[in-house]
């Protein structure tokens, strides 16, 4: 009965977490990791999350909110709770959204600044930089 309430109540976040090759046990621990902060953002929050991935190996998921970040890390096809960047650091994740603001990011796109990091992402998303380094998909 608690699987089928989880499959209707995100159905739509289980779908895009598969086709991103994730697999159902993580996709579980992600959801029973970070219930509190999905519940809050279920309506729109496919269009705010990010994997950051090394190569092919998947690092964490990345949740915009505004200007702010969350991230759920992945270890042994497990994700943890969200965490932030007021209650601990992630050199690769700080790494990652550092490289948004990067001069090399503002010569390719000198607009950026002017968008919120969301947009930020889409757009480095979209030149597919670094695809066989760490990375945003």
């Amino acid at each position: 009965m608690e699987k089928v309430k989880i499959i209707e109540n995100y159905e739509k976040l289980i779908l895009f977490l598969r086709k991103k090759g994730i697999s159902d046990g993580a996709v579980k621990s992600f959801i029973n990791n970070n219930k509190s902060i999905i519940e809050e953002s279920i309506d729109n929050i496919l269009d705010r999350l990010f994997m950051i991935y090394n190569n092919k190996d998947l690092y964490c998921i990345l949740l915009t909110i505004d200007d702010r970040y969350l991230w759920s890390l992945y270890k042994d096809n497990e994700f943890s709770a969200f965490k932030s960047i007021n209650n601990e650091k992630d050199s690769i994740v700080e790494m990652m959204v550092g490289f948004i603001d990067s001069n090399k990011i503002k010569d390719i796109y000198p607009d950026i600044d002017g968008l919120n990091l969301n947009k930020k992402i889409k757009l480095l998303k979209k030149c597919k930089l670094n695809s066989h380094g760490y990375h945003f998909e």
